[in-house]
């Protein structure tokens, strides 16, 4: 299976793609990644012939078979402007061939109390349903998956406020939250249980666990074991 996510910095902050294919790897599934992303990219811009993103990821993914692409918007824009995620995702999907597989990165509400979450406007709880719905129309727009890294922050949240997910600057992924996210992505791309997937240096084992846990609880009903 060969991936490629356009996004931003949610995307490469830990290297998301690698740690995918890392776990893959190591779990002996035959998965590929590769990636187009620049810092605060929208997704609108990766369709738009007037922005070098569009290029780019173009570029890359001609010249391959990909077996799903992931889109990521700007880490707010969905939350304000939903009809140009949803549009973004249909003008993206334009560009591909016919019958590819979509796939919509559901990022997540910036943390509870920060200045980021404060400048918004929006509580916690406001911004994520706002995030969940707006990826959701956009997935059902393309006919496509959602992986739902944000709905599974907020579990980690409420029921292990310990783990942290964020970057010390309250939205970026700590590498904990982008091993979460990782484990999701490979969940929806393979339909294997999370339970099963390796947990990199960079998370500990005891922290490791608990995510896969909780990530195999939000995808229990659509993955199955490794064989």
């Amino acid at each position: 299976m060969k991936v490629l996510f356009l996004g931003n910095s949610f995307t490469y902050f830990s290297d998301l793609p690698a740690m995918v294919q890392w776990m893959a790897d190591k779990a002996g599934i035959d998965l590929q990644t590769d990636s187009v992303t620049r810092g605060g990219a929208y997704l609108h811009q990766f369709a738009d012939p007037a922005d070098e993103m569009y290029e780019r990821w173009l570029r890359i993914y001609k010249k391959e078979t990909w077996d799903a692409v992931v889109c990521q918007d700007q880490s707010f824009h969905p939350v304000k402007s939903p009809a140009e995620l949803h549009q973004a995702a249909l003008d993206v999907q334009s560009l591909c061939r016919p019958g590819q597989k979509m796939v919509m990165y559901q990022t997540w509400a910036y943390k509870d109390g920060s200045d980021m979450l404060a400048d918004t406007g929006f509580t916690y709880h406001e911004m994520l349903t706002r995030m969940t719905a707006s990826y959701a129309d956009a997935a059902a727009a393309v006919g496509g998956d959602v992986t739902p890294v944000g709905q599974t922050f907020a579990q980690v949240y409420a029921l292990h406020p310990e783990i942290e997910l964020y970057n010390p600057d309250g939205y970026h992924p700590s590498p904990a939250g982008t091993y979460l996210a990782a484990c999701l992505f490979l969940a929806v791309l393979t339909g294997h249980s999370p339970l099963y997937f390796p947990i990199p240096d960079i998370v500990s084992v005891e922290e490791g666990g608990i995510l896969r846990s909780i990530a195999d609880w939000q995808m229990a009903k659509v993955c199955v074991p490794l064989s």
